[in-house]
């Protein structure tokens, strides 16, 4: 097995494929993040946390994309799973923020017709906060079975038998 600073060595392909889900996750990112800033989206402190844990997200991305060390993919994995959690509070903000304007509007109404109601409304928009979920996932999944995060001992480096192959003795 080959190994670098980075760890051992993995097929070009699934090099290829993990710095692609990283890209794909650096354009959902910024087109967040600007999205936020065009909507004004820091009118206070819950408005401004996904622009802070989108810029903060964004580094990390980078970094585990360019550098590709242990260091760098495990601080990738905080900032993913940071994100995770901010889309999943996120969408429960934007659901009550939708469910409470839609009883200001109509207090008669309730159950499956105002769950639709809030699904539907443009503002706050329901399902926004899924993009950042979403990314979060993608870059989770860049990081599944990361060659810097593997364990290095000396019997990775020899050839071992394994249990479910036949001995010739």
């Amino acid at each position: 097995m080959l190994w670098s600073m980075a760890g051992p060595a993995e097929p070009v392909t699934l090099h290829a494929i993990r710095r692609l889900l990283l890209l794909l996750v650096a354009v959902v990112l910024l087109g967040t993040g600007a999205d936020l800033v065009l909507l004004a989206h820091y009118e206070d402190g819950w408005q401004s946390l996904p622009l802070v844990v989108v810029a903060a997200s964004v580094p990390a991305v980078a970094g585990a994309a360019i550098d590709g060390r242990a260091v760098a993919v495990r601080i990738l994995q905080a900032a993913m799973l940071l994100l995770a959690v901010t889309g999943l509070v996120g969408l429960w903000l934007h659901h009550a923020g939708g469910r409470a304007f839609q009883l200001e509007m109509d207090p008669s109404i309730g159950g499956l017709p105002l769950w639709l109601k809030t699904l539907r409304a443009h503002s706050p928009p329901a399902l926004a906060p899924a993009a950042l979920f979403h990314a979060a996932l993608l870059g989770l999944l860049a990081t599944y079975r990361h060659p810097a995060l593997a364990v290095r001992t000396p019997l990775t480096h020899r050839h071992r038998h394994h249990p479910t192959q036949e001995r010739n003795t």
